[in-house]
């Protein structure tokens, strides 16, 4: 049976690391406009909840096999990543896109099985 708070984790990695990645975004455009503070302030935070996130990950890792955890974290990442680009940045989420995403998703949900 799958370990839940196991589970939980992935996910802690998976949002962490898209909301590094969208602050990381969401810097450009006041670094472009002048604001070089608040792209350092998104700068800044980015790098260190991305930092945060690769913790998660190495305790993950401590705990599953490469070729099962990598697989997992990245079918995460695309969910994380499709809610928080549609959510944060606006962008369109298109059937095709939602399909893939839920093909890879149920790839990750039967590699999370494996999981011993």
């Amino acid at each position: 049976m799958v370990d839940v708070i196991h589970i939980l984790r992935y996910a802690l990695y998976a949002g962490l690391s898209m909301a590094s990645l969208a602050l990381l975004k969401s810097a450009w455009p006041h670094y472009q406009a002048g604001s070089i503070r608040r792209a350092l302030i998104r700068l800044t935070l980015g790098v260190l909840i991305f930092a945060f996130a690769m913790f998660v990950l190495v305790l993950i890792l401590s705990r599953d096999q490469l070729s099962t955890a990598v697989p997992i974290a990245l079918g995460f990442n695309m969910l994380f990543a499709a809610v928080i680009s549609r959510a944060v940045f606006g962008e369109r989420i298109g059937y095709t896109k939602v399909l893939g995403n839920i093909f890879i998703f149920a790839g990750a949900a039967l590699l999370a099985g494996a999981i011993s």
